[in-house]
């Protein structure tokens, strides 16, 4: 004997279903495209054009790719791709409420539950579009300097600096005036042992094979690390 199913029925099980297409369509981001490096996603709400979206991410992917060339010491696999958030939408509230400290005021650097690193920053998306530096740069430095214990005034903020400057060429010294304010410990690196733009590539691999040899790097290591390889060039 054939069962049918009677209108009534038929409208219970509709009425049911709705919340759960809805909530599945609420979930969905306004955009979200990967590469093997990295992911732009763009939430519910998102400000951006979707073709803007477009563009900065072919933008945002080119410029990983000229950055890992450039420091020749590949980004973490274990860390891509890359989530990276324009704005600070629900997902970057959702972090951020569990931080104490103001980083956030320009971006800030985490790790997704699956242990991918996730960026949240406030960006300029025609910043992005036409290759001007952004703060995005500093963030993906603190994946290859990852040190402990963190601090107010922590060296890994001072290496994050120094990456910055060396891929984007600005300014060309670490000995440069304008560091000796704003980045002092750097400064004093440069002026006292002679670390300059070019050795930061020597440093990242060294800093990457301490880092596999032991729990954690910690910023003594590091600044023993920067007198040591000087002192080595320098005899």
């Amino acid at each position: 004997m054939k069962k049918f199913l009677t209108p009534a029925l038929l409208l219970v099980i509709f009425a049911i279903s709705i919340p759960y297409s809805v909530s599945a369509k609420h979930r969905q981001p306004f955009f979200a495209k990967s590469s093997k490096n990295i992911s732009l996603v763009c939430e519910k709400r998102c400000p951006f054009p979707k073709q803007k979206l477009q563009k900065a991410f072919a933008a945002l992917n080119a410029q990983f790719i000229k950055m890992e060339e450039k420091v020749g010491t590949p980004f973490p696999e274990n860390l891509k791709p890359v989530e990276i958030h324009l704005r600070y939408d629900a997902s970057c509230r959702k972090i951020s409420k569990e931080r104490t400290d103001d980083q956030e005021v320009f971006g800030f650097t985490t790790a997704k539950p699956d242990g991918k690193a996730m960026i949240c920053m406030k960006a300029d998306i025609d910043d992005i579009i036409k290759n001007r530096p952004t703060h995005l740069l500093h963030e993906y430095a603190h994946h290859y300097f990852p040190m402990q214990p963190r601090g107010k005034h922590d060296f890994e903020e001072t290496l994050a600096a120094a990456f910055e400057q060396f891929i984007t060429g600005k300014p060309n010294s670490f000995c440069d005036a304008a560091n000796e304010k704003s980045e002092p410990n750097l400064y004093k690196l440069c002026r006292d042992f002679g670390f300059e733009v070019d050795d930061m590539p020597t440093l990242i691999a060294r800093l990457q094979a301490l880092k596999k040899n032991a729990d954690a790097v910690t910023n003594r290591m590091a600044i023993d690390e920067i007198k040591r390889f000087k002192i080595m060039n320098y005899e």
